[in-house]
Parts: structure tokens; C-alpha cells; sequence
């Protein structure tokens, strides 16, 4: 469901207010999963306010910062995208991320430089 077109946008920050209410520890999923939404959307700006959101409430939130390499490589920004990605690298590696994601991250931040060097 597209909540673009059905205007749904109210629903979503009442969501969003419930989690943080009841579930303050899914916040973080929360926003990356509406990050990926509307990065998957094109919506870069919408994607990286909602990146930026996480990472005030949980700056050391690997995936945000990952989301955020992500909006960067969309855009071509690509010096913001390595930065991000590498501290995506850095967070998970603190929080002991398995290492498939670590793995992944590594191969985002590897398909970063590739593309920079075009």
C-alpha cells in the first residue's frame, strides 16, 4: 500500500508515537524500515529526514547510517555516501553485528568506491 496516495501520513506519525510510547526499543527499526520505504519510493529527502530522525534518538544506529549511504549513493553524493557507509561499519562492529552484516555493509561501502571512481 502506497501511503502517498492515500494520504496516510497522519497514521504514520501516530505510529510513530506509539512505538516510541510502547516500544522504545523498535524505534530504530521503525525508522529504517520508513527509510528503505521511501528511499525504495525515490523519495531521497523524505528518506533522509527520516535517517537523520533515528540517528537523534539512536545516533549509533549502524542501519541509519547505512540508510543514509544509501540516499547519498542515489543522489551521486558519493565522498557522503563512503562517510556513512564507513560509519555504518564502525557502529556495527561496536554492537557486535553478525557477520553477514558486516559483510553487507563492507560490499555497500565497496560498491561506493567503485562508483566514485566513474
Amino acid at each position: 500500500m502506497d501511503y502517498y496516495s492515500k494520504n496516510l501520513t497522519e497514521d504514520i506519525a501516530l505510529l510513530e508515537s506509539e512505538i516510541a510510547t510502547h516500544f522504545p526499543n523498535s524505534v530504530d527499526e521503525f525508522y529504517n524500515v520508513l527509510g528503505r520505504y521511501h528511499l525504495d519510493a525515490k523519495k531521497y529527502e523524505e528518506a533522509e529526514k527520516t535517517y537523520k530522525k533515528c540517528l537523534v534518538k539512536r545516533p549509533n544506529s549502524f542501519r541509519a547510517h547505512d540508510g543514509l549511504s544509501k540516499v547519498h549513493t542515489a543522489r551521486k553524493e558519493f565522498k557522503k555516501a563512503a562517510e556513512s557507509s564507513r560509519q555504518a561499519i564502525v557502529y556495527a562492529k561496536e554492537v557486535k553485528a553478525r557477520q553477514w552484516q558486516l559483510n553487507e555493509l563492507q560490499s555497500n561501502l565497496d560498491h561506493i568506491l567503485e562508483l566514485s571512481k566513474k
